[in-house]
């Protein structure tokens, strides 16, 4: 009895001390309220080009994708067996390494194609450790508009 009132106990206290901590930031990323008011800055046809900009490249990079995360479940399952290959681990390992460097440069390439609006991807990961933290550019001014 005193046992199961202590685990209930402690389990109470790590909810109490967990909680407020993720509810602080309602579960988002470091400075996804930057990057909601950059976007809200857009005018619609901005939005729709960059909506659309953003579904290209995840349709163009959806078969990669699901290939990364069939690798992902593959070296999780290699790593749980009783007796491990490591010689499978380290082909799968390089292939998963192999996929997401692939998509990294799509994303490059998508990055350098739109950078009004994906150059503050990059920006706006202060707690990343990135040196330029603050959003410094603008969205592109609206058509007939002084920037």
């Amino acid at each position: 009895m005193k046992k199961a009132l202590m685990m209930m106990a402690a389990l109470a206290l790590a909810a109490g001390i967990s909680l407020p901590a993720l509810a602080a930031e309602g579960g988002k990323a470091p400075g996804a309220e930057r990057a909601k008011a950059y976007h809200a800055r857009l005018t619609p046809e901005q939005k729709a080009e960059y909506k659309k900009a953003k579904a290209d490249f995840l349709n163009e990079t959806m078969a990669l994708r699901q290939q990364l995360a069939a690798k992902k479940v593959e070296l999780k399952t290699l790593l749980s067996q009783p007796n491990p290959d490591p010689a499978k681990i380290k082909a799968v390992a390089d292939e998963k390494v192999d996929l997401h460097a692939q998509i990294m440069k799509k994303h490059n390439e998508y990055l350098a194609k739109y950078p009004q609006y994906f150059g503050h991807h990059k920006r706006h990961h202060k707690a990343w450790g990135h040196k330029d933290r603050h959003m410094k550019g603008k969205p592109p001014a609206p058509a007939g508009q002084p920037s």
